[in-house]
């Protein structure tokens, strides 16, 4: 009967184990976001803008760049940045946010350019599709 327990002891206890691996996510990622502009920008053709170019820094960190346009009242919102893989499918978000001026201040007719930077280490290497949208959660 002692058998029979231990047994069952450790079955129970190999689907615990078997549990906790099935919840933990397969990698773990660190992503960072950042926002800036370049007068560099303004020679890309407007065509490639919200195309997602990707490369590589020497520790194997994956960089995603992404161009975006900006206005005199809709900027892109620099804590809003996040990066979301699910199976090979990487979708990078980002909001915009209203630009707000004091009452009956002028308000600038500008369109410009700014490049959207996401950083991700301890991706697997592998190829990824890349999706960029503005309405994540």
């Amino acid at each position: 009967m002692l058998n029979t327990s231990r047994t069952n002891a450790y079955k129970s206890l190999a689907c615990l184990a078997l549990l906790a691996l099935a919840c933990s996510p397969a990698h773990s990622l660190t992503t960072t976001f950042r926002v800036w502009g370049s007068p560099w920008l303004y020679s890309v053709p407007q065509s490639e803008y919200g195309k997602v170019f990707e490369g590589s820094l020497s520790d194997g960190t994956l960089i995603l760049h992404v161009l975006a346009s900006a206005t005199g009242t809709a900027a892109i919102d620099t804590a809003s940045g996040k990066v979301v893989v699910q199976g090979e499918q990487v979708t990078l978000c980002y909001k915009m946010k209203e630009v707000k001026y004091p009452p009956n201040a002028p308000i600038p007719a500008i369109v410009y350019s700014q490049a959207l930077e996401y950083t991700i280490a301890g991706l697997p290497k592998k190829k990824f599709s890349y999706r960029v949208s503005q309405t994540c959660e």
